[in-house]
């Protein structure tokens, strides 16, 4: 159970940063090509270009 949801968001969001710092440029290009190629990718709305709209698809979705 977590007792201090704002510290746990805090933490969580520490670790996803550094972990998305640490990675390579091929780590990072297979993810997205992962990404783009999962049935997720049709679940997003982009309004314009797939590759520059794919964080605010991400974000849209996750609010």
């Amino acid at each position: 159970m977590i007792k201090n949801p704002e510290k746990y968001r805090r933490e969580s969001e520490k670790e996803r940063r550094e972990t998305l710092r640490k990675l390579t440029i091929k780590e990072s290009a297979e993810i997205m090509e992962f990404l783009l190629d999962s049935e997720l990718i049709d679940s997003l709305n982009f309004a314009s270009h797939l590759p520059v709209c794919a964080k605010l698809g991400l974000k849209m979705k996750k609010e």
